[in-house]
């Protein structure tokens, strides 16, 4: 690949690994970089599997794609204040640290990535299917830019939203992470019993509340995504995956690292002591020291959750 790519890729993890396979697998030119980057890429969906090769380089090219967490967003940002940048990180503070370190007014373009991913190896995933992102102008609008990002995203499978408001959306995700930490701290085996659905939901409804308290709009940009209220009714209606792909926070506690994604945390700090439910389960998280390693009788206890 000789040509001029039009997209980074900074991030070389599960979702950046994912991304710039399935960009490159349509044509769209495609780098990549970060720590472990391979330009060999092996992916394997639900119903598709892609092998692409993406260049692999030290400097970027193009609107760079940052995949990473947000407490490595200002580090990037930072080093190359003057390109355009679109934050694909889960939280919701990743934005904010772009705009500040970057360069160029109206820079940043806010992403939602609504796919689950995982990483076996350098270059090689598991992933879902090419499925939902949603981008918008931060802190709101949208224009030229924005729209040839969104329709290069559309060539390559996924079902794009162009959102006016891409805040509300990105809170609207924070609501739907919030079932991750007991996806991945309870085995799932035991992921059909009502009480785990009943968890997840008690969790989801007390951040809606704690949202609305503090005048925060969740919502979908088009309608696709489901709003608060079917978010919590979709946690309670909760099954097992048919596929080993996990999420951030069972990937880490794999490896015996400490969760970076502290989405209940976001809530507690919110509630102003308001979100109980929230703030037991941060510290419950901080405390785990293996995936699936909670039985639901005790997260149940624990929680006080019948």
């Amino acid at each position: 690949m000789n040509e001029q790519a039009a997209y980074t890729v900074f991030g070389a993890g599960s979702v950046g690994t994912v991304l710039a396979g399935l960009l490159a697998d349509r044509g769209i030119a495609t780098t990549l970089m970060g720590r472990n980057a391979t330009g060999d890429l092996h992916l394997e969906g639900d119903d598709e599997t892609v092998r692409v090769a993406v260049r692999v380089a030290e400097q970027p090219e193009g609107v760079m794609l940052l995949c990473v967490h947000e407490s490595q967003v200002a580090e990037v940002c930072a080093r190359w204040p003057d390109r355009t940048f679109v934050t694909f990180s889960n939280g919701v503070g990743a934005e904010d640290e772009a705009a500040r370190h970057g360069r160029v007014a109206g820079s940043v373009i806010g992403g939602v990535w609504r796919m689950t991913c995982t990483l076996l190896s350098p270059g090689r995933a598991l992933f879902t299917r090419r499925g939902r992102i949603v981008i918008g102008r931060w802190p709101r609008g949208s224009d030229a830019q924005v729209e040839q990002v969104a329709r290069d995203l559309g060539r390559a499978g996924f079902d794009v939203g162009l959102s006016s408001a891409i805040a509300d959306d990105i809170w609207l995700k924070l609501l739907c992470n919030i079932g991750s930490t007991a996806n991945a701290l309870v085995p799932p085996a035991q992921h059909t019993d009502p009480r785990f659905g009943a968890i997840k939901a008690a969790l989801v409804s007390e951040a809606w509340e704690a949202l609305q308290r503090n005048g925060i709009a969740a919502r979908s940009c088009d309608g696709h995504d489901a709003g608060p209220e079917e978010e919590i009714e979709r946690q309670r209606r909760s099954s097992p995956r048919a596929r080993p792909v996990y999420n951030d926070t069972w990937r880490r506690l794999q490896r015996g690292l400490p969760p970076q994604e502290r989405y209940h945390r976001i809530v507690a700090d919110l509630g102003g002591g308001g979100a109980p439910l929230n703030a037991r389960m941060d510290e419950i998280l901080l405390s785990a020291t293996a995936p699936e390693s909670i039985a639901l009788d005790d997260l149940a206890t624990a929680l006080g959750v019948s």
